[in-house]
């Protein structure tokens, strides 16, 4: 397996990332900036700024064919947005229903197959991206199950190959598997004040976000016979 570890600008704050199927860029999202940031295959990490934000940033991000998804933290009438790599809003999706300014809690994910997720933890409703760009109710979703309480407040969830694992935990990182016993909580160690942000892949690689790093892996193969 080969590595690359990617540093971000003074003052960059990472917190949830995504990879485009169409031609690998990793984009980045922070709850606390107006921008994303943008690293091409073989490029530099660059910042992409979005006009329609004037406070705070983003929950969340997933790069699809036909743009990148966003969750804003301040979305006015519809909770995910659909830019282009300029940072031009393209489209919305998930109307607000709330009240004026109210923003859900939406956490977006990228199955190893292709197909693309939104679930709101809040009320445990759950959406997949059709064909078509519209988001539809879903009531087949892989999750990890029922959230333990034991697993701490609910950090996000991602898929390892066709298992789902959801994030968990405060200042430690806790993964939650699926088990014949139910949802069960575990801890991964990322080294002292370190935690794992967010995880994600497809069948070529995976890209692992925490405090500290950025870490790019490709699959081990599997030695022939």
């Amino acid at each position: 397996m080969e590595g690359e570890t990617v540093y971000g600008m003074p003052g960059d704050v990472w917190e949830t990332l995504s990879v485009s199927p169409r031609d690998g860029t990793i984009w980045i999202a922070s709850a606390a900036a107006g921008k994303l940031w943008r690293k091409p295959p073989g490029g530099r990490v660059r910042p992409v700024r979005i006009a329609q934000i004037k406070e705070g940033g983003f929950r969340d991000l997933l790069a699809g064919w036909d743009g990148v998804y966003v969750v804003p933290t301040s979305c006015g009438s519809s909770s995910i947005w659909r830019v282009d790599a300029s940072g031009k809003v393209l489209g919305t999706g998930l109307p607000v229903t709330a009240g004026a300014g109210s923003c859900p809690v939406v956490d977006l994910e990228t199955d190893w197959s292709g197909r693309s997720w939104a679930l709101l933890p809040e009320s445990g409703a759950a959406f997949r991206l059709d064909l078509g760009g519209r988001w539809v109710p879903a009531q087949d979703l892989a999750s990890p199950g029922p959230w333990p309480e034991r697993a701490g407040p609910f950090q996000g969830w991602f898929f390892w190959g066709t298992e789902p694992v959801g994030l968990g935990g405060d200042e430690e990182t806790l993964l939650v598997r699926r088990s014949a016993g139910g949802a069960q909580p575990f801890r991964e160690d990322c080294g002292p004040g370190n935690r794992l942000l967010r995880v994600t892949g497809d069948e070529r690689g995976w890209v692992a976000l925490t405090r500290d790093w950025l870490l790019l892996g490709e699959h081990a193969l599997e030695s022939s016979p």
